[in-house]
């Protein structure tokens, strides 16, 4: 049981305590209201830091070399998508990828990578294609991705 209690004094015109007056509130429901509600207030804080990121240009991507192991050589390049904090920081994709599947917005944020791996692509001279860009990260198809719901100006 959750309960907020009150006190109050009664004081006579000198100022003396002539008696005390306490109150017990029970709180149980409020306080469970509030746990019931503590993952979407978690999720929707979430929701606004990857909105933020997304409109700021605060995501970024990295390249991450496969070597084969017999021969030493890179034989292919993982594409690693990152967050970054309003303060810099950054952020894995396994605290906000979640909570972007849930919230629909995982088809914004498939385009934001293909558009910037052909950034990259073209500035390292090599044509655009992303027909041999997989996809770990995400369960959605971005081949008929719907257009995004707030672009960008």
């Amino acid at each position: 049981m959750w309960a907020a209690v009150h006190l109050a004094s009664v004081k006579d015109a000198e100022g003396r305590i002539e008696a005390l007056y306490a109150q017990k509130i029970d709180i149980t429901e409020r306080k469970e209201r509030e746990l019931a509600q503590a993952p979407l207030v978690h999720d929707a804080e979430w929701l606004s830091r990857i909105r933020d990121a997304l409109d700021e240009g605060r995501m970024t991507l990295y390249w991450q070399p496969i070597v084969d192991l017999r021969s030493g050589e890179i034989v292919q390049r993982e594409l690693l998508l990152r967050m970054v904090s309003a303060a810099g920081e950054i952020i894995t994709p396994n605290q906000f990828l979640p909570i972007a599947e849930r919230y629909g917005l995982m088809a914004e944020i498939d385009r934001w990578v293909i558009r910037k791996r052909r950034g990259l692509r073209l500035k390292a001279g090599r044509p655009s294609s992303t027909s041999r860009l997989r996809r770990s990260a995400t369960r959605q198809c971005w081949q008929n991705c719907p257009a995004p719901s707030r672009r960008r100006a």
